[in-house]
């Protein structure tokens, strides 16, 4: 097993190593899960969790891009597009929104959607727009 003390040693000396290793490991990991999903034909949905800025979207585009090699047809839905306005998400103690709460998204919605999609039912997706900090006047389908 390697301990931080091993990675931080090895970062110091070896660090273009490391990243390319990582990468590797990565990208293999991601070819692994294609195969698994690509061979199991009966898979409808995959959901993609974890904190905020924890690779979600780049794992999820990847992921993507292997699943439509291999001739898969994929729909990439983001969970962002489904926040509620920023004016109505709780403000933390230290003055920042809370947008990791469940309480900071339509949850509703997100639930609609999803079971919609798994019913085999085509659905809107709005698009929330960070700028503004509210949902989009335009959506897709």
């Amino acid at each position: 097993m390697i301990v931080w003390s091993d990675m931080e040693a090895l970062a110091k000396k070896h660090l273009s190593s490391l990243i390319y290793n990582s990468e590797y490991n990565f990208d293999s990991q991601v070819i692994r899960i294609a195969d698994k999903i690509y061979a199991e034909k009966a898979v409808k949905m995959i959901l993609i969790a974890g904190p905020s800025a924890s690779g979600k979207t780049t794992f999820a585009n990847l992921l993507a891009d292997r699943l439509e090699f291999r001739g898969v047809k994929v729909h990439r839905i983001s969970t962002d597009d489904f926040f509620i306005d920023r004016d109505k998400i709780e403000v933390l103690p230290n003055g920042l929104l809370d947008m990791d709460s469940l309480n900071a998204m339509d949850v509703k919605l997100l639930t609609f959607t999803i079971e919609s999609l798994l019913e085999g039912n085509r659905v809107v997706i709005p698009r929330f727009d960070f700028v503004e900090g509210k949902r989009a006047g335009d959506t897709r389908e």
